[in-house]
């Protein structure tokens, strides 16, 4: 798993890249571990755009259909 870590506006996407054009789920998770966004999405070129969320830092998990996950932390 790889851990990356993006500062982003309270109204940015999140670009994931999909080379290998997979189906992923992208799961957004506070810092308590509560989830807050979960979706299924297919494309090469892909935005994760999760609901409007207040400054703090957030956990993206995306995992694709062979089970590689990365690990995404986000600071608002």
């Amino acid at each position: 798993a790889t851990t990356e870590i993006y500062t982003l506006s309270l109204h940015d996407a999140l670009p994931i890249s999909n080379d290998s054009n997979r189906t992923i789920d992208a799961t957004l998770y506070d810092v308590t571990g509560k989830l807050l966004y979960s979706e299924e999405i297919e494309g090469a070129k892909l935005l994760v755009k999760p609901p409007p969320l207040a400054k703090g830092t957030y956990i993206l998990i995306v995992t694709t259909s062979n089970k590689t996950a990365s690990f995404k932390l986000i600071r608002l």
